[in-house]
């Protein structure tokens, strides 16, 4: 049997997760890294690619607090026995996303 590797880990962990999550705003991908934060300490970075559309009264931690709280969650057992790792999570609009060349379609 093939064993994953983290990232791959990771990858499953948030679609599971992304399956749980509610139908507004729009999620229209989750990106993952693994990397170092500023500090230098492992850490997961999750960025949530929201559809452009999402209302203003949508971009606000009552709406996505939750959003985060469980992708964070989502990551953080996909490495709990692999590495110690921060989540971080970010929420970003599909033109902002492509702004970054984040390869968003």
């Amino acid at each position: 049997m093939a064993t994953l590797d983290l990232d791959e880990l990771i990858g499953a962990s948030l679609a599971e997760a992304r399956k749980t999550l509610p139908v507004t705003p729009r999620i229209v991908q989750v990106l993952h890294r693994v990397g170092k934060d500023h500090a230098g300490d492992d850490a997961v970075f999750v960025t949530v690619v929201l559809g452009d559309e999402t209302p203003e009264d949508q971009l606000n931690w009552g709406a996505l607090g939750p959003v985060s709280r469980r992708l964070a969650d989502a990551a953080q057992h996909a490495y709990q026995f692999q590495i110690e790792a921060i989540p971080y999570v970010r929420f970003v609009t599909e033109a902002q996303a492509k702004d970054e060349g984040l390869g968003v379609p």
